[in-house]
This record gives structure tokens, C-alpha cells and sequence, in this order.
């Protein structure tokens, strides 16, 4: 045992520390288990995300996907409402673009499967017929030309 100290007396400055740390991590939980959150993510990734506001028009660039942020700092700075627009987009694809509505507190979570857009798509077709096409005239090279023919008639 220690001379001339009591138990209470160590114990109380480890006490003050202990409640200090107590007070912190209890303020910390009750921020985290309230904040409402939102996740995106798309498939591609790597898109682009863009929140609108709904009465003024004004668009923010937040991110790309995969993304995870705070739903009340969006509708605080950039949304200035409970509605408000976000927009995926990346380049050969279609924009996805959904409203949404901050009712309650819960978290929001955005899964998107982007479409391909209509000139990437006929790209690629055009890509596929010219390469059937050297198909072809590579089995006329070999002088196979019954199988050029009908390779001919499909396309």
C-alpha cells in the first residue's frame, strides 16, 4: 500500500478522467446513431454524382460511386429543402436521375444499374457487323466462298 494515500484520492482523479471519457464517447454515439446517411453506388463504377436542388436548380458535383455521406449535410448545404434531386451520369451511359424525399430519419441507400446509351450501343453494333464483315471476306481469301455466302445472307 501506498504512504499516505488513500484509495478514494487516487480513485478520484481516475474518476474525473473516467466520467470525462464516459461524457465523450456517449456524445459521439448519440451523433452517429441519429445522423441519417446515404450510400450510392452503380454499377459502373466510378460515376459521378450530382445532387439538384429542387427549387432553385442549382446542381453540386458530391462525388463518384462508390459514395457514403451524411443525407442531413446534403440537405443542408446544397438541397436547402427536404426534396431534392440526384443525378448519376458517366460517359457512355444513360444518366440516372431520381428525387428524393428526407422524411423521417433513415438512412438511404441508391443501387444503380446503368443502361448503356443509344450512340455507345450502335458503336458497338457497328464495331460487331465490321467485324463479321472482315470474317467474311477473310473466308474469301481462303476461297471458301459457300460459307462467305451464307456468313452474308445472316448479316
Amino acid at each position: 500500500m501506498i504512504p499516505n494515500a488513500s484509495i478514494t484520492d487516487v480513485g478520484g482523479e481516475n474518476l474525473k478522467y473516467y466520467n470525462l471519457f464516459i461524457i465523450t464517447i456517449a456524445m459521439l454515439m448519440s451523433t452517429s446513431a441519429f445522423s441519417e446517411d446515404i450510400s450510392i453506388t452503380s454499377n459502373p463504377k466510378q460515376a459521378t454524382i450530382s445532387v439538384r436542388n429542387a427549387e432553385t436548380g442549382q446542381e453540386v458535383k458530391i462525388g463518384k460511386t462508390p459514395y457514403k455521406g451524411s443525407l442531413d449535410a446534403i440537405v443542408a448545404n446544397i438541397a436547402s429543402g427536404s426534396v431534392f434531386m440526384l443525378e448519376i451520369t458517366k460517359i457512355g451511359f444513360e444518366p440516372y436521375r431520381i428525387l428524393i424525399t428526407k422524411t423521417g430519419s433513415s438512412d438511404i441507400a441508391v443501387n444503380v444499374n446503368m443502361i448503356v446509351s443509344r450512340d455507345m450501343r450502335m458503336t458497338q453494333d457497328f464495331d460487331l457487323l465490321m467485324s463479321e464483315l472482315f470474317d467474311v471476306q477473310r473466308m474469301i481469301r481462303t476461297k471458301d466462298y459457300s460459307s462467305s455466302m451464307q456468313r452474308l445472307m445472316i448479316l
